[in-house]
């Protein structure tokens, strides 16, 4: 089988020009460019630039996908707005890196799990993905968090201790949970990662009380970059005005759990459920076989019947009905 490879970059909010387009249509024939988006698709060769500086040059954020297993989330963010010191918390060689590109940080998330190849479709998926930048940019680092999670789950990380762990790991957004599927995470493992995770809901209200905190010439500042329509404006005042609440409010503390210990309760998450999940069928079953005996001599005739047709759907429908039968008959005989 050839590998299938997928690149789909994608701007966040802006529009690419003629000149942009023209070229970035030269660098594949195989290339499909809009005024947001280019995507280029191989089977038997591979995509010959630099997907980094591509991003630099023209785009946000870039998917990538192959039919061997790799999955790839690249993400520019203005260098400015971003706490490196906090993603290198989440940082694995090879895995999950970021590097600086003039006023830019690209962060790569690359998971490769051989086993998980198969037949892909990467049409759509971005979309669903976009939001989380602007997530990033707000401070939420749970994207981050689930990508060092997938990495537990895949890698040989056992004996590795947890980074911080974001709050409301109970309470994905959308954009979230298809990052979940798209790395193919264990939800089970989010589950037991998410325990220790606290739940906030930090809403502008909350917000708007910090203001009286900045200084004036703070103030100015701001005013002055709104008079001049300097890009991010929102997020550099939420991210000021984040820095005056109190640590408790922000981010939850890591409580030094290991991977091991983490797969250990994920283990115990997935029993739980799949004990839950076999009593709920025992007790539909239940249900089914008392319906069962209020009509038993009926469904004897109908076995009958189902025998007489001398057809092999008759047969296959003689077979199920005995197979009832027999289960109610245990059940009787259990229940006397």
């Amino acid at each position: 089988m050839s590998e299938y490879q997928y690149y789909e970059f994608r701007t966040d909010g802006k529009v690419l020009d003629e000149a942009a387009r023209k070229e970035l249509r030269q660098l594949s024939s195989r290339a499909i460019v809009t005024s947001t988006q280019a995507i280029y698709t191989y089977s038997y060769s591979d995509f010959g630039y630099d997907c980094k500086e591509i991003i630099a040059d023209y785009f946000d954020i870039m998917l990538y996908l192959s039919n061997f297993g790799t999955r790839q989330l690249m993400i520019r963010l203005p260098i400015d707005l971003i706490e490196q010191s906090k993603i290198e918390s989440y940082c694995i060689p090879g895995v999950i890196g970021y590097s600086t590109h003039a006023n830019s940080l690209i962060l790569d998330l690359c998971i490769c799990d051989e086993e998980s190849g198969g037949w892909i479709e990467g049409d759509g998926i971005l979309d669903e993905l976009i939001p989380i930048r602007q997530e990033l940019l707000n401070g939420d680092f749970r994207a981050l968090y689930l990508a060092w999670l997938a990495a537990a789950q895949f890698y040989c990380l056992d004996d590795d201790v947890e980074p911080p762990i974001p709050n409301n790991l109970n309470n994905l957004s959308p954009s979230l949970n298809a990052l979940i599927s798209y790395f193919e995470l264990n939800v089970n493992l989010v589950q037991a990662a998410a325990a220790s995770s606290q739940n906030t809901d930090t809403s502008n209200d909350d917000l708007e009380p910090l203001i009286t905190k900045l200084s004036e010439d703070e103030k100015n500042a701001f005013l002055l970059e709104l008079l001049k329509n300097e890009p991010d404006l929102n997020l550099k005042l939420k991210r000021k005005l984040h820095s005056f609440m109190p640590l408790q409010e922000k981010e939850s503390l890591s409580t030094q759990r290991t991977v091991a210990h983490l797969k250990s309760f994920a283990e115990q998450i997935t029993a739980l459920r799949e004990e839950k999940i076999e009593k709920e069928k025992q007790a539909a079953r239940i249900k089914e076989l008392q319906l069962l005996a209020k009509k038993e001599l009926l469904v004897w005739q109908r076995v009958d019947s189902a025998i007489q047709l001398r057809t092999s759907k008759g047969y296959d429908t003689a077979a199920k009905l005995l197979r009832d039968l027999k289960d109610l008959s245990i059940y009787l005989g259990e229940t006397k």
